[in-house]
């Protein structure tokens, strides 16, 4: 039976942690060093005004655009292509394309380095969507609101799996109504599960790959 997969990227699909750890902690000591503790606690899967935010401080607003552009030019430029991909995501993709699923991106990364991985990977011909929260305004940030754009404008999405890390994947998925498959590798292991609704748990993304061949 086909299916239809929306996955999310960082800790999902990409081991993405170390460099977007070591970009704003260098972005830090130069912006505001005095905030560099507020560094150790940042968590993968949020956007970057909502990491931005928590690292500065409403003390240290005025700063908020300033980092905003040294982050992107330190991240694109240095640390993006550095990002590795989970040993079987390769191999993922391509089996669930091969035996017709319908597959698409939903994430909270930027456009910009989201696509340069992916076409770097070659993986571009496996997605019909990518779809990243700052292509709009429309979406604030807001993972649901994104996911419910995607299902609207690609309706084989209606009833798609939704394979995240972080309980704010969980809670975007449950909004609209798709059945959600947590990432236990990925970055949420340390997030609030409760009422989160989980359809499934994997331990590797290749469990996908498994799950396929049982419809």
């Amino acid at each position: 039976m086909t299916k239809s997969w929306i996955f999310d990227f960082d800790g999902t699909l990409v081991h993405s942690a170390p460099q977007i750890m070591q970009a704003y902690k260098e972005v830090t000591k130069i912006i505001a060093p005095e905030r560099l503790r507020y560094t150790k606690s940042i968590k993968i899967g949020p956007t970057l005004d909502e990491t931005i935010k928590h690292i500065l401080g409403g003390t240290y607003s005025s700063l908020y655009k300033d980092f905003e552009v040294e982050f992107k030019v330190l991240y694109d430029s240095k640390y993006i292509f550095k990002t590795v991909p989970y040993k079987n995501s390769e191999e993922v993709l391509r089996f669930l394309k091969k035996n017709g699923g319908n597959l698409a991106i939903a994430t909270n990364k930027r456009t910009i380095p989201t696509i340069a991985l992916i076409e770097q990977y070659g993986w571009m011909k496996y997605f019909d969507r990518v779809e990243c929260v700052d292509v709009s305004k429309k979406y604030k940030s807001n993972k649901a609101v994104l996911l419910n754009s995607l299902i609207k404008e690609k309706p084989q999405y209606k009833e798609a799996y939704y394979i995240g890390d972080t309980a704010n994947d969980g809670k975007a998925a449950n909004i609209n109504n798709l059945k959600f498959i947590k990432a236990n590798y990925g970055y949420g292991t340390e997030d609030c599960w409760k009422n989160i609704q989980v359809y499934s748990k994997i331990e590797d993304i290749y469990n996908l790959k498994e799950m396929q061949k049982k419809q």
